[in-house]
């Protein structure tokens, strides 16, 4: 196939130009949005159809008897983090600041959600699936003092939803091993209003890629979206590719006002498909990364 032929030289082209085209210094971004923006919610499992997503608490472990588990999901959108860029770190930090039952020792643990939910339906009963392998672990010791802030390394995860790897549904922290007794912890949410600084936050430290960089990775990122069918029509997902490796030809030749060109062709491509085609999330993390690229050419 032609797509298949021209991917060929654009990934020679790649390796040959990666150390002209000079890459980006660190980034820093804090994601910490408010009840609006924010998607977090505990489920109880003395409650099992019950939805909590509305509250300002986020409560984690076991109350009162094995029956009465607590578990929090929470999402962060990391559209906004071109593709191509290399996590450093990435720290999911929760405000925990009262508990029941505080003499005892908890592990929780941060899993992979492996399907979408709702923070207004989310219940026990109705909960995501999620990777049963942790993706990070937290121990809070007897009389842990609170406040105080407590973090997961989310660094590998962010990394496989920023490159497509994942689709990006958040974790579910769970009660793990070792763990005593009956101990809850309560945390702030996203919709806790009295002191914004203490919502959720994720602290991601990344490199931006190159503007050719980006280019390649966003021609992964499409292949992998037709595979998982957030780009449901083989000719859209085709012309979308043709683009991006056009444009990756002319930066390799040095014509970077054509290459400029044509990504807000590609722009307006994805904006022409978005919620038809495409679907939502998938156009944003195209067009951002576009964005960038042009960006990064003009400067």
């Amino acid at each position: 196939m032609k797509v298949a032929r021209k991917l060929i030289v654009t990934a020679i082209a790649t390796v040959l130009l990666l150390s002209v085209v000079a890459p980006a210094f660190a980034d820093t971004i804090i994601i910490q949005p408010n009840g609006a923006e924010g998607k977090d919610a505990f489920v109880r499992k003395a409650e099992p159809n019950s939805n909590f997503g509305a509250g300002e608490d986020l409560r984690l472990g076991i109350y009162r008897n094995t029956d009465d588990e607590h578990r929090v999901l929470i999402q962060f959108d990391l559209r906004e983090i071109p593709l191509g860029s290399v996590v450093d770190s990435a720290a999911l930090s929760l405000h925990h600041f009262t508990e029941e039952n505080g003499y005892y020792y908890l592990t929780l643990d941060a899993h992979r959600v492996t399907e979408d939910w709702s923070e207004t339906e989310v219940t026990w009963n109705n909960q995501p699936s999620f990777d049963p392998i942790a993706e990070s672990s937290n121990f809070f010791d007897r009389y842990h003092p609170s406040p105080d802030w407590h973090e997961w390394d989310l660094a590998n995860l962010a990394q496989s939803w920023i490159d497509g790897v994942y689709s990006n549904y958040g974790v579910a922290i769970t009660v793990g091993q070792p763990s005593q007794g009956y101990s809850l912890k309560i945390c702030r949410s996203s919709d806790y209003s009295q002191d914004v600084t203490l919502r959720p936050k994720l602290l991601v430290d990344y490199v931006p890629a190159s503007p050719l960089r980006t280019l390649d990775y966003m021609i992964t990122f499409v292949e992998r979206s037709r595979e998982k069918g957030l780009i449901d029509d083989n000719d859209v997902a085709e012309s979308l590719t043709e683009k991006l490796i056009a444009a990756s030809e002319k930066l390799a030749e040095g014509r970077e006002k054509t290459a400029e060109n044509i990504l807000g062709a590609f722009v307006n491509s994805i904006e022409a498909q978005r919620g038809k085609h495409i679907n939502t999330e998938v156009a944003d993390s195209l067009v951002n990364s576009a964005r960038y690229a042009i960006d990064s050419l003009m400067n």
